[in-house]
């Protein structure tokens, strides 16, 4: 190991121990990094599954509702409450 990284490791957690504090970091920071893979990985595929069923004609829910007029009995209804 590295003098300037093992001399404070050392001195912080003894000798004996320092090759399984420094393999237990290895191993946290592999696995973290597989995980920010996996995410983006399927991020982009969905974002990819998204734009294909755009494509195709099929919107989101969100985006519909906001397009859609309110039925004239639920604005009634609205308006008898605000008064």
């Amino acid at each position: 190991m590295v003098d300037w990284i093992s001399a404070p490791l050392i001195a912080a957690f003894g000798e004996r121990y320092v090759w399984f504090i420094v393999s237990s970091y290895g191993v946290s920071a592999i696995v973290l990094a597989g995980l920010v893979v996996w995410v983006l990985v399927v991020h982009r595929s969905r974002r990819r599954a998204i734009q294909k069923l755009e494509a195709a004609g099929i919107r989101r829910a969100a985006s519909a509702q906001k397009n859609r007029q309110m039925p004239s009995q639920h604005q009634a209804h609205i308006a008898t409450e605000d008064a």
